[in-house]
């Protein structure tokens, strides 16, 4: 017996095939962002707590106020798996209320009316899963964290 197909349904047939082919598509593209997006959030946020685990070394003691060897260490230990994370770590002087005193990077040449202040800057180029609309395959990602000292 064979089955009575109506002539408007003849041209649609496959249709379902192709449509669910674009749907799944763009919505393989959409949340190949929504990963990549919370990837990048993610890290961004491993940065910022591996800069502040390095300021958080400098106030252990006063003597360490210009260890910047042992700030980057600590930032760099806070994150182990983060693989290819730059740490750096500076001191600088600024006048009351913003003027900048041109001693940068000496916490002992700070004097008069100033605020010193300690800074570790964290920085890591990360991939990402895809690359789509002309976007570039990785980010450099940045985390920085300050602590003022007086």
């Amino acid at each position: 017996m064979q089955r009575n197909r109506s002539p408007r349904r003849e041209g649609r047939r496959g249709s379902a095939i192709v449509e669910f082919a674009l749907m799944a598509t763009l919505f393989l593209m959409l949340l190949g962002g929504i990963m990549d997006f919370s990837r990048v959030f993610y890290v961004s946020i491993q940065l910022n707590d591996a800069a502040m685990a390095g300021v958080q070394y400098a106030m252990l003691a006063s003597s360490n106020y210009a260890d910047y060897t042992g700030m980057q260490t600590a930032a760099s230990n806070a994150q182990p798996n983060l693989s290819g994370m730059t740490a750096v770590a500076s001191s600088y002087c600024v006048e009351a209320p913003t003027t900048p005193t041109g001693d940068e990077g000496d916490v002992t040449a700070c004097r008069g009316t100033v605020h010193q202040y300690l800074q570790v800057a964290t920085a890591v180029d990360y991939p990402l899963f895809s690359t789509y609309f002309s976007l570039p395959g990785s980010m450099n990602l940045k985390g920085l964290a300050v602590v003022r000292l007086q």
